[in-house]
């Protein structure tokens, strides 16, 4: 469950940061 949870995270956080990345530009 740590790993999958830690997969979760790691999905969310990039597309958190292409979102932010895409607004940035």
């Amino acid at each position: 469950p740590a790993i999958q949870y830690n997969s979760r995270t790691c999905k969310i956080q990039t597309l958190y940061v292409s979102f932010r990345d895409l607004q940035w530009q």
